[in-house]
């Protein structure tokens, strides 16, 4: 036993094979281990005798029964094997040292090589290139890759290997499974759990080439330099849920923003979309949401978008001044739609034989009411269930195109549900212009009689036949319409089936302009809101079609919209509840048995 000792080419060659049978390199043989590497090797020289020996070996072997093998035992365990080994080969006599090396160093090669063949996860020339860019990835003062160093890594295998790969490999998912309970940092054994997940997904069966390119990924690590870094502080919103205010009416609250994060911003960023990543890891937000976020340089308040977002990343690293704020703010915290689309927005003009095809009835819902909650008492709800039948339209007035607010609509089965139509509609209540227009007819009463003078100038030419107005004529008479108008979205319902959609209002890109000089961060109130999601079965048509108008005033349908919006106003003015035998959505009464429960 103390041959493998005294004899240093033996003990060299008992060192390459114990860590040869050492997968995990954790610096003993585990029984999982040795029990895998010894049966293969069986099977794969047709020796029946050594996978039967497999499990009396490490039982005789591990004297203390710790489940594992340290060195010495090992040396003990493979000794005994080699000494059986070279009594096969017929030697009258006791092999020597060298010869037992020799044996040794082609047991080793033998384990090396089954072990590249059982795949990615047990290959050493994988583990090896593995450990050297966790080596290169994490930043030198840390034990293990936090998420800056995470998204930066992300960002070289994006450069060098492609998206693809840069998605499945580095995702936000794969940092979070790879941290586990260790806090915000990925440990080397984190890490390689998650690349062996990966590899193992791409390459089953070609360790071969994931070990080429890893090596070219290394390469291109280890020639990238150091990027230069600047310290942010970085706020969020206390309120969890934060109202939707209009833009007139937003607050500006130092005291509603509190410090959550502070960390040195890599400059050589260039993509947006990995400083989200970065602040969705540090502050613990799902990958699922989106989110808005507002660059403070000094006094100046930007919202970072994709095209602006390298530019003023360089001004903060430019940026001299130490008493200077350099802060980042994040607000709008919202789920991303995943199976849903952007829809586009259909003008009237372009629509009007669909429209003409609405005949049925219209079941609309008011922005004001859902979002804004005007005229109620409590949060408004969105009705159980909304089905509708093919003819009828869903409708929802949203604000005007001069209110500076963008509209965005997502929708998943557009052939159920038309896409958006934009329809202007005349607003409740007095407008403007004929307001203006009785002061007029007053002035002209109390000045007395006024003849009319004929026009100065030459007559205007007659004109001939009328033609088409062109696209741009159309998008001016529809901007000047819409000032004293209401602007309805509306989606007819064309065939049998089931379409999810919501409607997305915001004025995120007016932040700046809403800021007050000096003043500490963006407004307090969340920016963006939204309508739904609706759920909207859409059945065969029964019977003769019905044309009647019903809101929803957050509780229940009414037959008409009044200028008080909520129950307070349904009740002022004594609106005709839908119909129950026409089509009436089965919210409008009792909540389901379900929702009970």
């Amino acid at each position: 036993d103390h041959l493998a000792f005294q004899c240093k080419e033996l003990n060299e060659a008992l060192q390459k094979l114990f860590q040869a049978y050492d997968i995990d390199e954790s610096g003993t043989v585990s029984f999982t281990e040795f029990v895998r590497l010894e049966i293969r090797h069986g099977l794969e020289t047709g020796d029946l005798q050594r996978v039967l020996e497999a499990f009396p070996q490490i039982s005789c072997a591990d004297r203390n029964r710790t489940g594992v093998l340290q060195y010495s035992d090992f040396c003990k365990s493979r000794m005994r094997m080699l000494d059986s080994e070279a009594q096969t080969r017929k030697l009258k006599r006791v092999p020597t040292g060298e010869e037992l090396a020799v044996l040794a160093l082609g047991e080793a090669k033998r384990t090396i090589e089954e072990r590249a063949r059982m795949g990615c996860r047990y290959h050493i020339a994988i583990r090896k290139e593995l450990k050297e860019i966790f080596e290169h990835w994490r930043i030198s003062e840390d034990k293990g890759m936090s998420p800056i160093a995470w998204i930066l890594g992300r960002a070289d295998v994006k450069k060098k290997m492609g998206v693809p790969m840069s998605l499945k490999w580095m995702s936000e998912a794969a940092f979070t499974a790879a941290v586990g309970n260790k806090g915000m940092m990925v440990e080397l054994d984190g890490f390689l759990r998650a690349s062996f997940d990966y590899l193992e997904e791409t390459y089953p069966s070609e360790a071969a080439a994931a070990a080429l390119m890893l090596r070219q990924l290394r390469t291109y690590v280890e020639s990238s330099p150091i990027p230069s870094t600047v310290k942010v502080d970085v706020f969020v919103l206390t309120a969890l849920k934060p109202d939707f205010q209009l833009p007139s009416r937003a607050r500006h609250d130092a005291q509603a923003y509190q410090r959550s994060a502070v960390f040195n911003l890599p400059t050589n960023l260039t993509l947006l979309e990995d400083l989200v990543s970065m602040l969705r890891l540090m502050l613990g937000i799902p990958s699922n949401k989106c989110l808005a976020v507002f660059g403070q340089l000094g006094d100046t308040l930007t919202r970072l978008t994709a095209n602006n977002f390298k530019g003023q990343l360089e001004r903060m690293a430019l940026n001299e001044d130490p008493d200077s704020r350099q802060a980042l703010f994040v607000k709008n915290v919202r789920l991303q739609p995943e199976r849903l689309r952007l829809e586009p927005l259909r003008r009237e003009e372009e629509c009007l034989s669909l429209l003409h095809s609405a005949t049925g009835s219209r079941w609309g819902f008011d922005w004001e009411v859902q979002i804004l909650g005007k005229g109620l008492k409590a949060p408004p709800k969105l009705p159980w269930e909304l089905s509708l039948s093919v003819g009828d339209s869903l409708v929802i007035r949203v604000p005007p195109t001069d209110s500076g607010m963008t509209l965005q609509i997502y929708m998943d089965m557009p052939g159920v549900l038309s896409s958006p139509v934009a329809q202007f509609v005349k607003k409740l209540g007095r407008s403007k212009s004929s307001k203006r227009t009785l002061k007029l007819q007053k002035a002209e009463s109390e000045a007395g009689e006024l003849k009319p003078q004929a026009p100065a100038g030459p007559a205007p030419a007659k004109r001939g036949r009328r033609t088409k107005p062109s696209a741009a004529q159309l998008a001016k008479s529809s901007t000047l319409r819409a000032a004293n108008e209401d602007q309805l979205l509306v989606f007819v319902a064309q065939s049998e089936g089931s379409c999810t959609l919501f409607v997305e209002i915001s004025w995120e890109h007016r932040e700046e302009e809403c800021t007050k000089m000096n003043s500490f961060g963006p407004s307090a109130d969340a920016s963006v809101a939204r309508i739904g999601p609706l759920k909207v079965p859409v059945q065969k048509q029964s019977g003769k079609a019905r044309a009647a108008m019903h809101w929803w005033n957050g509780f229940r349908w009414t037959g008409m919209q009044s200028s008080k919006r909520g129950p307070s106003g349904a009740a002022s003015h004594r609106p005709q509840s839908a119909s129950p035998q026409r089509a009436r959505p089965s919210s409008a009464g009792k909540r389901p048995q379900s929702a009970r429960r």
